[in-house]
C-alpha cells in the first residue's frame, strides 16, 4: 500500500472521527444547558450531574483540538486545503 493510499485513510478516520466528537460535544452543551435551567431554584440543580457532564465535555473538547491538529498536518503532507 502506498504511503498516500494510507495518509488519506487516516485523514479519513480523523474526520469521521471528529464529527463524532463534535456531535457529541453539542449534545453535552444541549443537555448542560438543559440541567441549568433559571426555573430551578439552586437546591434543586443537579449539580453532579452538570459537573460530570461539563468534565466530559472538556475532555472532548480537547480531542477536537488535537485532531483538527492532525487534520491539518495530514492535509499539508498530501497537498489538501484545508475545508
Amino acid at each position: 500500500m502506498s504511503e498516500r493510499i494510507m495518509l488519506q485513510g487516516m485523514l479519513v478516520e480523523k474526520r469521521l472521527e471528529i464529527k463524532k466528537l463534535i456531535t457529541r460535544a453539542n449534545a453535552l452543551v444541549s443537555s448542560i444547558h438543559t440541567q441549568c435551567s433559571p426555573f430551578l431554584s439552586l437546591d434543586d440543580l443537579p449539580v453532579d450531574q452538570i459537573v460530570e457532564q461539563a468534565i466530559v465535555l472538556e475532555k472532548n473538547l480537547r480531542n477536537i483540538r488535537r485532531l483538527r491538529e492532525e487534520i491539518r498536518k495530514l492535509e499539508k503532507e498530501l497537498g489538501i486545503e484545508s475545508e
